[in-house]
């Protein structure tokens, strides 16, 4: 099953705000004193973070292509026959902020469903793969 998820779109926006507690949640018991220091380091290195985090966001992309690439050459792969319900293929994706899809092959024939938590997504992918294990009668 193919599933990543690297940070939350929340935190990831957080620290593309540079905000300290996101950053540094330690911070909040901190003297004043030490807060602006550390914000001062932060700002320092904002274009650093900055730039990771871009790399996050274009590694996931590359990652969501290269996953698309492979379900389609899973795809293309002669179904053997097998019992009704057989599933070949599951993964899961993020596919837009708060929205993950299950991707399966079902007798052949692709499935999805979306899902609005990646939690949701993923325990949806292993029930579905568990139906499977479990001789598909759903």
């Amino acid at each position: 099953m193919n599933s990543h998820n690297l940070m939350s779109d929340q935190r990831l926006d957080k620290i593309r705000a540079l905000d300290l507690s996101t950053m540094l949640p330690e911070s909040a018991e901190w003297a004043d004193t030490e807060r602006a220091s550390a914000a001062v380091w932060l700002a320092k290195f904002a274009p650093v973070i900055r730039e990771l985090v871009g790399e996050i966001d274009d590694l996931e992309n590359v990652l969501d292509e290269a996953e698309d690439e492979v379900d389609a050459l899973r795809a293309r792969i002669p179904s053997e026959p097998g019992h009704p319900g057989q599933i070949r293929v599951v993964s899961v994706r993020k596919v837009a902020p708060k929205k993950w899809r299950v991707c399966w092959v079902e007798d052949g024939r692709r499935r999805s469903k979306t899902w609005s938590t990646p939690t949701d997504a993923r325990g949806y992918a292993e029930w579905l793969l568990r139906q499977q294990q479990l001789g598909g009668g759903w």
